[in-house]
């Protein structure tokens, strides 16, 4: 017996600036995963910069509202806006080595607060399914195209587009990434694209055979790009259809279908890994890295998840700083470090935790745990099965990388979670609201200016021809730049000349060591503290570093015995003491 069809529900007109807004939010789930530009220093920059500029623009043509329809702030804003404040008290309490870092920080936060704004502002206006139905169709192309990219890769063609598509890393060693540069972000976007072409299916959108074969490219492009999170996604996937698809019509139907698909996908992962087991090289890199996770998937994240609950363990209140996690793991060191020191923990509570104490895990997890009872208890519709798939994918690569750092994911967890939510209190400050959106869309054109000259200084460096031109360029980066850092990075030399008195020597590379704790920084600290006079403190930050880059040690104590034959009363000390520390055992 058929089903009778639900009657359908009259939605408003939706005004000329909402379905401007939409369209911009389009674009933000779709360009900043398909540019092909990753350059140093900053190699997410034009994909961050991208999205950031979509978001601006989206939440700029929502402005003015009527009276009638008001913006809406829902309950899940208040979890950007407490980190935001958090960060903002660590600004206040000199927590963060540039200050910048920490007003570009809170400004993320902001606009991921707008952004759930915008979601949920949007849902009320066009209708919660309009506007999920252009979301994810703009998912689904953005990642057949992604995928695209990634199978050329893959074959090896990409040279003949250009520079449309990356140049992809040795296929031997690495899975491919498509524009994205990092294949586990790339596995993450295809998998939201999955999710959108499996909704669209559900709500008659899409063609079933048209969705089967979209599914097909996706999938192979998720088992290329040797992502493990693959696994978890498609299961997350499948028991998200299980348990909060609509019983009702032929959809009762499709749990068989789930079933079977979840009796074959544990098939499939047995086989595979047996066969990988058997003869490692049967399957190829891609498919060998997807079924053995005891190759390089649990060893590092186990390393810096203990390192950081040992963080949080010992500052439980304030944490260590949101920009102080790696300093922190070098000075917890007890032995050669067995992985590559991280600014991150690789999981979203714990880095919270360690960056600032529990505060920071408060102010996220009260406020997700409250939207998670608010959609309990919401009927079961396509629309929740889809917000919360894209919702579980972001959720599940959050507890295992770090993905809302990037702008790109942070910018579609903040919207689906906006659209998701279904409080909403209504905010009829639309002057004020346009004026804060107008200073941070020029605040981000002037970065974009700003990364634009960052990128001739690094390029240029110390053979930059005007000299004078380079101090003023470097000086007015450090005053009046988010990007205020990377000037003392790229350019030491500029604002403290060698010359200059160690201590200020010392002073500046303090702070490059907490924003970029590299082995070159962390040794030539403890040169410049032995050039001080505290010889004590260089050789606990000499032992420091060498348990943080064990391989890079021998050559910079080899440097440091250079810098003791010509001046043995400052250095020959500290020189000493690193040939204990390398010395073979």
């Amino acid at each position: 017996m058929q089903t009778p069809a639900a009657p359908a529900v009259s939605m408003p007109a939706a005004r000329g600036g909402d379905r401007w807004a939409c369209g911009m939010l389009v674009l933000m789930a779709s360009l900043p995963f398909l540019q092909p530009w990753h350059e140093l220093p900053l190699t997410s920059f034009y994909a961050e910069w991208l999205a950031a500029v979509c978001g601006l623009l989206g939440m700029l043509f929502l402005l003015p509202r009527p009276a009638a329809s008001p913006l809406l702030i829902p309950g899940i804003t208040a979890a950007p806006l407490a980190l935001m404040a958090l960060a903002l008290l660590q600004v206040a309490a000199d927590q963060f080595a540039y200050g910048a870092s920490g007003v570009l920080l809170a400004l993320y936060l902001l606009w991921a607060a707008a952004l759930a704004v915008t979601g949920r502002t949007l849902a009320a206006a066009m209708g919660t399914a309009p506007l999920l139905v252009r979301l994810a169709w703009a998912l689904a192309a953005g990642g057949m195209v992604s995928a695209l990219f990634g199978l050329l890769q893959y074959v090896g063609w990409w040279p003949a587009f250009g520079g449309l598509i990356s140049t992809p890393q040795p296929v031997a060693d690495y899975g491919v990434f498509g524009n994205l540069s990092q294949q586990n972000h790339f596995a993450t976007y295809e998998a939201l694209a999955l999710a959108a072409c499996a909704y669209l299916a559900l709500a008659d959108r899409l063609a079933l055979r048209w969705a089967i074969a979209a599914a097909m490219v996706l999938l192979a492009a998720l088992a290329l790009s040797g992502s493990r999170s693959m696994l978890l996604y498609l299961a997350w996937m499948l028991a998200a259809a299980f348990l909060l698809l609509p019983l009702t019509g032929r959809l009762l139907h499709l749990r068989r279908w789930l079933l079977m698909a979840v009796l074959v996908m544990l098939v499939a992962v047995t086989v595979l890994a047996t066969v990988a087991r058997i003869s490692p090289t049967a399957l190829g890199p891609q498919l060998t890295r997807l079924v053995s996770p005891q190759d390089g998937a649990f060893g590092p994240r186990m390393f810096y998840w203990s390192h950081a609950l040992r963080m949080f363990i010992a500052h439980p209140w304030l944490g260590v700083g949101f920009d102080g996690f790696a300093l922190q793991l070098e000075a917890q060191l007890t032995a050669p470090a067995p992985f590559a020191v991280d600014q991150y923990a690789h999981n979203l509570p714990l880095q919270l935790m360690a960056a600032a104490g529990l505060p920071g895990l408060v102010a996220l997890a009260v406020p997700v745990l409250l939207l998670v009872v608010r959609l309990y208890r919401q009927p079961r519709t396509m629309e929740r099965l889809f917000v919360c798939g894209a919702l579980g994918i972001l959720l599940i690569h959050s507890m295992l990388e770090q993905p809302l750092y990037y702008a790109y994911f942070l910018g579609l967890a903040a919207l689906f979670a906006g659209i998701a939510d279904p409080s909403g209190r209504p905010l009829r400050a639309n002057t004020v609201a346009t004026l804060a959106l107008v200073a941070m869309l020029v605040v981000a054109i002037k970065t974009a200016r700003d990364h634009g000259a960052i990128r001739e200084q690094f390029e240029g460096g110390e053979a930059a021809a005007d000299v004078a031109l380079r101090t003023r360029t470097l000086h007015h980066l450090r005053s009046f730049s988010l990007l205020a850092p990377l000037s003392e990075l790229i350019g030491p030399e500029v604002f403290v000349p060698g010359d200059a008195p160690a201590a200020a020597r010392r002073a500046l590379n303090e702070r490059v060591l907490r924003f970029a704790p590299t082995d070159e920084v962390a040794f030539r600290h403890a040169a410049l503290l032995a050039e001080e006079g505290r010889m004590k403190d260089a050789q606990a930050q000499l032992q420091r570093a060498a348990l943080a880059y064990p391989l890079s040690a021998p050559d910079f104590v080899a440097r440091i015995d250079a810098l003791a034959a010509v001046q043995p009363a400052v250095y020959g000390a500290l020189a000493a003491y690193g040939h204990q520390l390398v010395r073979p055992q």
